[in-house]
């Protein structure tokens, strides 16, 4: 992602950048939606299949604090987000939003529940790109709405990247997302990484 943003302001563009933030997104996997993902969408049958379908039911949890125990709950829905397994189901389970964003024309990079979305033009455009913008993260939003997730207005981040001077040309400073004002930041945490505005990044860790 950050090559393509490089590349993008050595063009003469800016990217404007939206890191979707998921409500529990782990929690929340439909197992009955998944096991058709898997089986319908790729292909995968037979013993694969069971043996994934065996991983995800029959799942229990308990809260543990000090000599305390609540009785065990048997799990509906969620896949195990500390596990191997977890983080690629969930990225088949929400594979159709890369498709979503691909038809809108975006760029858009998906890390377990981490997913970004981003576009890159010109400063006489950048309007009509954010609307574009907004127009593929409803749509993201309808999806996940039926598939029993859920986009956390509040924590989706935008931040626009490029050079000090096309930063300066750049007049928007909020973008409306489903009836909240978002302020565009100068520096997002993607991944560990802090990447800011002008396009440096530093580790998580150096600004502990």
């Amino acid at each position: 992602m950050i090559t393509d943003i490089l590349r993008a302001a050595d063009s003469g563009e800016v990217t404007l950048l939206c890191m979707l933030d998921l409500s529990c997104a782990f929690d929340t996997v439909d197992y009955g939606i998944l096991l058709d993902r898997l089986r319908y969408a790729f292909g995968i049958q037979g013993v694969a299949l069971s043996w994934i379908e065996s991983f995800l039911q029959e799942r229990t949890q308990s809260v543990h604090i000090a000599n305390q125990q609540s009785s065990i709950m048997k799990l509906a829905c969620g896949v195990p987000q500390g596990s191997v397994l977890g983080p690629i189901l969930f990225l088949v389970y929400c594979a159709y939003v890369m498709a979503i964003a691909h038809r809108h024309g975006l760029g858009v990079h998906s890390y377990a529940d981490d997913s970004q979305l981003y576009f890159h033009g010109d400063i006489s455009v950048a309007d009509d790109k954010v609307q574009q913008l907004l127009v593929c993260i409803e749509e993201i939003s309808h999806w996940m709405n039926g598939n029993r997730l859920k986009i956390n207005k509040d924590k989706t981040q935008f931040v626009c990247l490029g050079t000090p001077h096309q930063l300066s040309r750049i007049q928007c400073q909020k973008i409306t997302f489903g009836g909240v004002d978002i302020q565009i930041s100068t520096e997002a945490m993607c991944l560990g990484v802090l990447l800011d505005s002008r396009l440096t990044t530093a580790p998580a860790a150096h600004i502990l």
